[in-house]
């Protein structure tokens, strides 16, 4: 199914009234992995035009979500990011949370556009989280708030930073695989075996592997894949 990732926010809480964006995040129990991969791709639906989409667990929650989509909350993730940093550096430097409110509302005004807020005035998307900065006066740090649904937990702003790579490398995949299998369909042929779909679901176990595992993965899978898709084994194989 593509590259996983994961991300471990912290704190849980039912969804309630409007949030502002600065506001002290107490700490809480710790939030169950945020897990985003490339969705299984089939041929067909790369010919028949379906947008690429990406699969995201959060908790007991699953959902799919567009490779756009996915790419937003990636920036949204990084600008949210630098804004607690700076919620850090103001606490440090002795602003109060109602003049860090103010500007922080005018700037991120500013970052949405004509966007409209989401989940009670977060920037991301509906379609994938809520993400807001925030901040904890009593530590003078930034952290990032996450909302989907019943679920709402927080990250430091690396953490984010981290989860906005993951989930654009994510979001990448996804459209390369939709590029893969018209390529393959194209050279191969779709016949009942499916094909494309085996070539689709061999690059989707080489993602989630590491280097060494990745070889050993080869070496087991790539001949039967040759036969499977219609190929002579390999010169110098088993099989050749």
């Amino acid at each position: 199914m593509g590259r996983e990732k994961k991300n471990k926010p912290r704190g849980q809480r039912s969804s309630g009234a409007e949030r502002t964006w600065v506001e002290d995040t107490p700490e809480a129990e710790p939030a169950p992995d945020i897990w985003i991969n490339t969705a299984p791709r089939t041929a067909k639906a790369a010919m028949d035009g379906t947008p690429p989409t990406c699969l995201v667990r959060w908790g007991q929650l699953e959902w799919y979500a567009s490779a756009e989509d996915v790419a937003l909350t990636a920036r949204d993730l990084s600008t949210a990011a630098a804004y607690a940093d700076l919620i850090g550096a103001w606490f440090r430097f002795g602003l109060d949370a109602e003049h860090l409110n103010a500007m922080l509302q005018m700037m991120l005004r500013d970052v949405m556009g004509g966007r409209p807020p989401v989940m009670g005035g977060m920037m991301g998307s509906e379609a994938t989280l809520g993400v807001m900065p925030g901040g904890i006066s009593a530590q003078k740090a930034g952290v990032v708030l996450l909302k989907r649904g019943p679920m709402a937990g927080s990250v430091s702003p690396e953490g984010a930073r981290e989860m906005a790579r993951s989930w654009l490398e994510v979001s990448v995949a996804s459209r390369q695989d939709e590029l893969t299998a018209l390529a393959v369909a194209d050279l191969l042929g779709v016949d009942g075996h499916g094909q494309v779909d085996a070539v689709l679901g061999y690059m989707a176990g080489m993602r989630e592997l590491g280097a060494k595992e990745r070889e050993d993965f080869r070496r087991e899978e790539a001949e039967r894949l040759r036969l499977h898709v219609g190929l002579p084994p390999a010169p110098g194989s088993a099989g050749g």
